[in-house]
């Protein structure tokens, strides 16, 4: 759990997400959290990086994140965080509802490949 009033950078390196730890030692000292996320995120974002997987509108919210973290007052903060989770938890559930629509796809694709080939060889 963060501590309140912790400075962004030991906030983030105490996360114990190996991203936002990531960022926290990437801020220097008076570098604001987003261009610690710009240097991470520039790196993890490659092919096989921690963030690969993520889609332009999920980078987007956590640029939107990053961008204003550590910016604003405590109640500003905690409104930023509450948005950011709740986009976040909409992209995972539709990430879901993909992943149970392309395993419905695969699993009936590789039936008719299968019978294809039986009728094939018979």
């Amino acid at each position: 759990m963060l501590k309140l009033l912790e400075p962004v950078a030991a906030a983030l390196s105490g996360s114990g997400c190996d991203m936002l730890a990531a960022v926290g030692r990437a801020m220097g000292p008076g570098e604001a959290a987003a261009s610690a996320w710009a240097k991470v995120s520039q790196g993890a974002g490659r092919r096989g990086g921690a963030i690969d997987a993520l889609d332009a509108a999920d980078r987007r919210t956590l640029d939107q994140l990053f961008s204003q973290l550590g910016e604003t007052g405590r109640e500003r903060q905690e409104l930023l965080l509450s948005a950011v989770l709740n986009t976040l938890e909409r992209s995972l559930d539709q990430a879901r509802t993909n992943a149970r629509s392309a395993e419905r796809l695969y699993l009936s694709l590789g039936l008719l490949v299968g019978l294809m080939l039986a009728l094939i060889v018979i």
